[in-house]
This record gives structure tokens, sequence and C-alpha cells, in this order.
């Protein structure tokens, strides 16, 4: 598994990498799984098919009297290069197509409105 040190500084490479811890941590967090791109889609490169779904509660797109509840979620995903995956070996690797048609937009304006919940609410 590659490191930090193993990428040119400020390289894309480096970039996806710093990327996908963050990625990976949200994962640990949130209700999270891996698909398979579609393998028919000839044009996607093959050495990006993995794709990692993470569900997030959100407070997008919900009238304000939903504001106080937790289920109220939205989907993110990010497709990952094979030399990433082993960073997501804790997830489930699920059958089928459950992408909700997010755009790469969306899903950044949906990560903007990630809800949080008090610390003490985990001390409970």
């Amino acid at each position: 598994m590659k490191q930090y040190k193993d990428f040119e500084p400020f390289s894309k490479d480096q970039a996806y990498w710093e990327r996908n811890q963050l990625v990976s941590a949200l994962s640990k967090v949130y209700p999270s799984w891996m698909e398979i791109h579609p393998l028919d889609d000839k044009e996607w490169n093959k050495e990006w098919r993995h794709v990692v779904f993470i569900t997030i509660p959100s407070r997008s797109d919900c009238p304000s009297d939903y504001f106080d509840r937790y289920d109220v979620t939205q989907q993110l995903s990010w497709h990952l290069h094979d030399d990433d995956v082993a960073f997501f070996d804790h997830l489930e690797i699920r059958r089928g197509n459950s992408w909700d048609n997010h755009t790469t937009p969306q899903k950044y304006w949906r990560l903007s409105k990630l809800r949080t919940k008090k610390w003490y609410q985990f001390w409970k």
C-alpha cells in the first residue's frame, strides 16, 4: 500500500491519496459499502471501477420541521483507483448499482450540509 512519501509533491496522485484518507475515515463513521462500476461501461477506465458509497445525515432538501431529526440522509460516492482499494478493506462489497445519479457538484453540496451531533450525544 502506497504512503504519502511515495508520491511526487503536489501531484495528482498525491491529491487522490490524501482525498482517499478522508473518504476512508468517513466510511468508518457512516454507513458505507463498495460496489464495482458496471463492467459493460467500456468508456470507464478499468483501474477506477471500485466505488465507495457513504450515506450521511444531511440537512439538505428537507423542510425546516425535519431539522431536528437524524433520519434525513444523502448518498455520497467516490471512484477509487485499484491502488487505493486496500484503504477500504473494512467495507462490504455489494452487487448492483445503488448510485442515485448525483453529480460531483451535488455530492460536495450534500457533504457541505452534513449534520453534526453535539459531542455529549456520543457519551450517553
